[in-house]
């Protein structure tokens, strides 16, 4: 039960993060046209939402790991607890992989842009 409120949480941050980020810079812009988007205003935008986006999905993925670690270790001879915490497991590393993916790609994007 805690682990799907932990899986739901972390969707949830996600959305919420997004919707906040996409309002407050809609809010400045009130219409985005074509040849008013530029590179510099994405450049701004990413280089202030991004590391706090960030920080916020890492944090959760390593609560939602010590939380399956914790299950894993008390599963104690339970199989399917045990394959459970598994599967929390997989999905907190590749949700990790994931941001390490999404840094690598964010940071090619900086140099090429700036």
């Amino acid at each position: 039960m805690y682990a799907k409120l932990l899986k739901y949480s972390y969707y949830l941050s996600v959305l919420i993060i997004t919707g906040i980020a996409g309002f407050a810079y809609f809010q400045r812009k009130q219409m985005i046209f074509a040849d008013e988007f530029s590179s510099e205003s994405l450049s701004s935008f990413m280089s202030s939402f991004y590391p706090w986006a960030v920080t916020i999905c890492a944090g959760l993925a390593i609560i939602m790991l010590i939380y399956s670690g914790f299950l894993y270790v008390t599963s104690a001879g339970n199989v399917e607890q045990a394959n459970r915490a598994k599967e929390y497991i997989i999905g907190a590393l590749s949700g990790l992989v994931f941001l390490i993916l999404t840094a690598l790609i964010y940071q090619s994007l900086q140099s090429k842009i700036g």
